[in-house]
């Protein structure tokens, strides 16, 4: 099983649970991946999970964003229920969004034009989606490889541009109006 490790900024604020999981479990065929996972995440912390190969570390992540259900227990995100919200619905209304350890980006399309594809389905209005792409372009310093396919583009401009899908997700109803970000990292 992978040990949670909170790290908190010391405040004097109240904690506000952001996403809760409450007693998850999860087996494939007769793999028990995770039993009876419980634990909150607050509003403005950040929070890691550590633990080695296999003990379900990606899975609880999946889990969060809603790729995965679980066989049992409640995944909630401000106080909501989330367990039957589809993931898009999640990135939409809760601005949870999982940047993965590997891949994620569509290697045929451009980076701006992945930006694309990815903003049309969480940004409503064109001048916003624009508007957003264009700032992730700039803040992630990818104005050079704006027009380059994801193929042909170094590894370290690849997970830049990966980082901007994550970053351009824009959360309506988030408690503090920021997005949640999950990121898969291959070293930690």
């Amino acid at each position: 099983m992978a040990i949670i490790k909170s790290f908190r900024i010391k405040t004097f604020k109240k904690k506000i649970n952001k996403i809760s999981l409450r007693n998850i479990s999860l087996s494939f065929n007769k793999l028990n991946v995770l039993e009876d996972v419980s634990f909150d995440i607050n509003q403005s912390s950040i929070t890691g999970l550590l633990g080695p190969n296999g003990s379900g570390k990606s899975t609880l992540f999946n889990i969060i964003c809603g790729i995965l259900n679980p066989n049992y227990g409640d995944v909630i995100i401000n106080g909501i229920n989330v367990n039957k919200i589809p993931v898009f619905e999640r990135v939409q209304k809760y601005g949870i969004s999982l940047i993965p350890q590997t891949g994620g980006t569509f290697s045929g399309l451009s980076c701006i034009e992945n930006l694309k594809a990815i903003s049309e389905i969480v940004i409503e209005k064109k001048n916003e989606r624009n508007y957003k792409i264009e700032e992730m372009i700039s803040k992630f310093q990818l104005e050079p490889h704006a027009h380059t396919k994801c193929s042909e583009l170094s590894g370290g401009s690849k997970k830049k541009s990966c980082n901007c899908y994550g970053f351009n997700v824009k959360s309506n109803n988030s408690i503090d109006g920021r997005a949640v970000r999950i990121f898969r990292h291959p070293h930690c």
